[in-house]
C-alpha cells in the first residue's frame, strides 16, 4: 500500500503537469563536493506558467543516495515583487514531497526562501530542507546563504557562507564555498534508521550552481520576462 500511495504520487504530479502548456522553461546544475571528498550532483528541469509550477530532480550523493523528484502544484503573485509556489509531489524512494518557496525583493535586494519536507511511506526518515539566499548588495552579486537538513528532528547539515554570482554569456554561474557546524556521516543517516553517526574533521565545502536566471525559476514567468 505505501509502495503504491507513493508511485500514485509521482503519477499525480505528472498527470498536473501535462495539463499545463509551459510558458517558461529553466533548469539548475548544481555540483558540489565536501571536506572529506563527498560528492554530489543535482539537475533541476522547471516548467512553468503565470498560475501552475512543475520541477523534475535527479539527484545523486556518492554511495549514499541517488533518486528522483517530481512535483507540481499552484503559483501566487503578492504584487510586482513577491511570488509565492506551493507543490506537492513524490520520490522514486517512496516519499510525498510537501512544500513551498517565497522569492522577494525587500530594499531591491533579492530573497528566496524554500522549504522542502519530505514524508517517507517506508523505513526511511522524515526530512525537512530549508534554504535562504539574500543578496547582499543591489546589483545581486554576493549572498548570504544557509541551507539545513533535518531527518526525525536531527540536523545532517547546516551549510552558511557567502554565495557569488558570475554573469555568463549563456547564463549564471554560482560559487557557493561553506563552513558546515553539525556535519554528520550520511551513510548512516541515510541508509539506516539508526542516529548514529560521527562528525566530519573537514566540516566545509563548495558548490557550484549554473543556471540562467534565480529570477526566472522563482517568478512567475510573464514577471520574469524582464528579469535579467
Amino acid at each position: 500500500m505505501a509502495r503504491l500511495f507513493a508511485n500514485m504520487a509521482v503519477l499525480a504530479s505528472l498527470l498536473l503537469a501535462s495539463e499545463v502548456f509551459a510558458s517558461s522553461i529553466s533548469g539548475e546544475t548544481e555540483f558540489g563536493a565536501q571536506g572529506n571528498g563527498e560528492r554530489l550532483f543535482s539537475q533541476y528541469l522547471f516548467y512553468d506558467t503565470e498560475k501552475v509550477n512543475f520541477t523534475a530532480r535527479y539527484f545523486w550523493v556518492d554511495q549514499i543516495l541517488e533518486r528522483g523528484e517530481f512535483s507540481t502544484g499552484p503559483t501566487f503573485s503578492l504584487g510586482n515583487s513577491a511570488t509565492v509556489k506551493l507543490w506537492a509531489g513524490g520520490t522514486t524512494d517512496e516519499e510525498v514531497m510537501l512544500g513551498g518557496s517565497l522569492f522577494a525583493r525587500p530594499f531591491g535586494h533579492e530573497l528566496l526562501y524554500i522549504i522542502d519536507p519530505k514524508l517517507s511511506t517506508n523505513k526511511h526518515m522524515d526530512g525537512i530542507y530549508q534554504k535562504l539566499i539574500m543578496a547582499l548588495d543591489q546589483k545581486n552579486i554576493f549572498h548570504f546563504r544557509i541551507e539545513s537538513l533535518q531527518l526525525s528532528g536531527t540536523a545532517v547539515f547546516v551549510r552558511a557562507g557567502i554565495e557569488t554570482r558570475l554573469n555568463l554569456p549563456w547564463g549564471h554561474l554560482y560559487i557557493h564555498p561553506y563552513f558546515d557546524p553539525v556535519r554528520i556521516e550520511g551513510k548512516h543517516i541515510f541508509s539506516e534508521k539508526s542516529r548514529t553517526a560521527r562528525m566530519h574533521k573537514t566540516p566545509s565545502g563548495l558548490l557550484l550552481a549554473s543556471h540562467a536566471s534565480r529570477r526566472a525559476l522563482y517568478e512567475t514567468p510573464l514577471y520574469a520576462q524582464g528579469a535579467s
